[in-house]
């Protein structure tokens, strides 16, 4: 049996579920490992130690697909090829994705005071928010209908860290803030079947 990864889909991430659930260490992270972007830290796969219990592409296993299995090598045809240009779209673009524009980073919120002229949406995470692509939507999709429920062509997207967060409080959190003013917060996982509930829930707040 063989294993690969389709990084088509996948945000090759350490976090990834199929390495968390193989039993034998087939499936590892590789730090000095080259990716698809040509940066380092890969998943990579020993297929020597694989059992073939399907643990990774099960339930509990990759919650996308991304992992493929199949009896041998030349059955994966075509499917694990890479497109980087898709890769690089899914790691800036999703939930917990490792490569976040550092530009986009931010420490603390004193930012809504220094553009308090402009619609500011602000995707706060934590250390225990960090997923895969199963809960996720387009960040692009995400501004493009807000400035569509607004009436603005001007907003600004910013990712916040929050390294002081409460065991009790539920992240993500998607807050919209004008003028300074907190005008919509959301917190919670959306995915990409349920885009439309999270546009209907920023329309009651806006």
């Amino acid at each position: 049996m063989s294993i690969k990864f389709n990084f088509n889909m996948c945000d090759n991430s350490p976090e990834c579920s199929g390495l968390v659930v193989c039993p034998t260490g087939a499936i590892y992270w590789d730090e000095d490992g080259i990716n698809a972007l040509g940066t380092k830290g890969t998943l990579c796969v020993d297929n020597s130690k694989c059992i073939s219990c399907g643990a990774c592409v099960g339930e509990e296993g990759c919650p996308i697909g991304a992992i493929l299995f199949s009896k041998t090598e030349t059955d994966f045809g075509r499917e694990g090829e890479v497109d980087t240009d898709q890769v690089k779209a899914l790691f800036v673009e999703r939930y917990g994705a490792e490569a976040i524009d550092e530009a986009l980073c931010i420490s603390d919120l004193k930012i809504l005071h220094e553009e308090d002229n402009k619609v500011i949406v602000i995707e706060e995470f934590s250390d225990s928010s960090i997923q895969c692509l199963l809960h996720s939507i387009p960040v692009a999709s995400i501004l493009g209908k807000i400035q569509q429920l607004m009436g603005v062509t001007d907003i600004a997207y910013y990712k916040y860290f929050n390294e002081s967060c409460k065991d009790d409080e539920d992240f993500p959190k998607l807050s919209i803030y004008k003028g300074g003013d907190l005008l919509v917060q959301i917190s919670g996982y959306y995915d990409d079947s349920q885009e439309e509930v999270l546009y209907e829930e920023i329309a009651k707040q806006v």
